[in-house]
This record gives structure tokens, sequence and C-alpha cells, in this order.
């Protein structure tokens, strides 16, 4: 196993085994990098040359089993992420995956930022080898898909802005948990699993499941979209402990009355076309009067403590099989209160 390094000061004529003797670009480390390897990029920005993939100055086709990751000052510090920016080369995609195969080291991609440019139909990430390669705490702005799955493939922290579709995927698959979309389009499109996400700003649908056949959504938030907070057109899945705020469309939105997927505990307000359609069972549903949100203006998600808002949402007590009796939870993405066991996003745009 090699460790490869990338530094705006480097040189792609370089050895890259040293920070003294790093690579100029993630494409030259992404060409001699092989299954077990690890490349370290340093924070800084990394403009495209060229739209070949894997040439020095080009995209980056990260091969199987290897792992690309961001840091700061030193290895490990994530507190900075290096941004791989567009630029002028008209590439379709910026940084992607080698399907690995079976029982293979999971590759992928962590603490990376990429920058569409704005140029139409390009992919920040695809990651749609098969066998689960991962993008953990990854940002993707400017983009025509920010992130783009498929065969299972994950996004876990990861954080999508400006781009028409903040993940989205090809064949009803992939899983995002706790990623956050802001602006665009549509924020979430036919993931399968979707757990602990927010959607804000899409000027379409928060988060449609279009032809998504099982699909898991759970303690998700919509929030400000112009189109349904949440739309689904199956019934095969489950619709648990989510939140729509604001929505243009409707709350929660199925296609179709003769559909009933488990629809549990979601909490809405102030969604323009009302809360639900052809939603047959709304089991524990929760109607706030006041919205839930500490400042969600500025992308702040935490509930608030106002009585008919955030409050309604905090420490819901659930059944559970054993002792205790009784779990607590809080509906949507984030909790307001750390000490509750509940979880806290943190949106940095």
């Amino acid at each position: 196993m090699t460790d490869y390094y990338v530094t705006t000061s480097g040189d792609d004529a370089n050895a890259g085994t040293s920070e003294a003797a790093a690579f100029a670009t993630p494409g030259k480390a992404a060409s001699v990098a092989v299954d077990g390897d690890s490349i370290w990029v340093r924070s800084g920005t990394y403009t495209l040359t060229t739209a070949v993939q894997n040439a020095n100055g080009g995209p980056v086709l990260l091969p199987a089993g290897v792992v690309m990751e961001g840091y700061g000052l030193v290895i490990g510090d994530r507190g900075t992420r290096p941004v791989i920016h567009a630029g002028a080369t008209g590439t379709a995609i910026i940084c992607s995956v080698a399907a690995p195969g079976f029982n293979r080291r999971r590759g992928g991609y962590c603490n990376i930022e990429v920058d569409g440019n704005g140029v139409a139909s390009i992919s920040g990430f695809q990651v749609t080898a098969n066998y689960t390669p991962l993008c953990y705490l990854c940002s993707a702005r400017n983009c025509f898909k920010g992130f783009a799955l498929q065969n299972y493939a994950q996004c876990h922290e990861c954080l999508s802005v400006d781009s028409a579709y903040g993940f989205w995927t090809t064949n009803d698959e992939g899983e995002c948990v706790r990623c956050v979309s802001i602006n665009g389009s549509v924020g979430f499109t036919s993931v399968e699993r979707v757990i602990q996400c927010i959607a804000a700003g899409a000027s379409g649908i928060g988060f449609s499941f279009g032809s998504v056949f099982r699909y898991s959504c759970k303690g998700n938030t919509a929030y400000g979209c112009g189109g349904d907070g949440f739309r689904f057109d199956y019934d095969i899945g489950y619709i648990t402990d989510c939140l729509a705020v604001a929505n243009g469309g409707y709350g929660f939105h199925l296609s179709s009355a003769s559909h009933d997927p488990f629809f549990l505990r979601n909490a809405s307000f102030n969604n323009t076309s009302g809360r639900l359609q052809n939603v047959p069972h709304d089991r524990d549903g929760i109607i706030l009067s006041s919205d839930p949100f500490v400042d969600a203006a500025a992308n702040d998600f935490r509930l608030n403590n106002t009585p008919g808002g955030g409050a309604d949402c905090q420490q819901i007590a659930v059944p559970i099989i054993g002792t205790p009796a009784t779990a607590y939870i809080d509906i949507g993405a984030v909790s307001a209160q750390a000490t509750a066991g509940g979880t806290l996003i943190v949106v940095d745009d």
C-alpha cells in the first residue's frame, strides 16, 4: 500500500510519495494509484486543464479500492476541503469511481469539494460503480448533478449547493445519510434510502422518489421548495419522522390514493397546497401551527422550542419492545438538543 500526495505547489513529474515530492494534480495521482493505495490532497484549488480522465490536470477516475481524502495542513485535518474545479474543460464528470467487485476494499472520496463552474450536464461526483463506493464529507457546487449514485453507492454527510439535481440516481438505488441539498431544481431524485437528509430551496420537489419501488425515507426535512416537499409514486416503502415546511406544493404527495406506504409520525407546516395529497392513512401525524426551525432562512434547521412549532417535534415517545418500553426521537433531520441524543447537521454554506 502506497500513500500519494497532491499539493498546489507540487509537480506531476515528482514521485508523489511525500509532501516534499507531491504531485500537482489529483488526476496524476489517480493514474498511478492501485487497489489499497491512498491519495492525500492538500487544501487549495485544482483547476482542470483537460477533459481526459486521469491525465495530468484531468478529471479523476478513482481506481477500485483507492481512497482520496482532502486535508488542511496535516493528514487527518478535515477543517478545509481542497477544491477540484471544472474550469473551462467541458468535462462530463469531475470525480468518479471504478467498480471494485466483491470482497474488495471500499474506495471513494472523503473531504473533497468539486465545483462544476455552472457547466451544463456535468456531474460533480459520479459514484455509480458496483458494490458500495462511498462519498463522505464531500461537497459539490454549481453542477448539473451534484452526486450521481447507482448500484448501492453511498453518500454520507455530503453537501450539494446550487446544483440542478443535488443527489440523483438512474436505477433507483443508492443511499444518502445526513446529506444536504441547497437550491437547484430537485434535492433528492429516486434515491432508494434517504435518512436524516435536508432538501432546501429547490425550485421543484424536495424529495422525489419517482419509480423507486422499495424506498426508505426516514427523518428527513424538506423546506422552502417550489414543488412538493415529498413526492412518492409507489407504495412499497415507508415515510416516517419527516418534516415538510413552507413548500410550494403539498407537504407529502402520493401519486395515487390506491397507494398505501407505511406513513408514520410525519410533521408539516405552511405548505401552499396543504399537508397531504392521496395519503390514505396519516398515522400519528403532527400538524404544526408555527415554524419549527431556529432560522431556516439562514440554513439553520435546528428545532426551536416554540409550542406548536419545534417543541412539538422534539422527544416524541415511541413504544418499543424490551426494557425500557419507550424510546424518544425528534422529527425531521436535525435535533435541537444534543443532550437528548438527537443528530445535529451543520450546513456549512
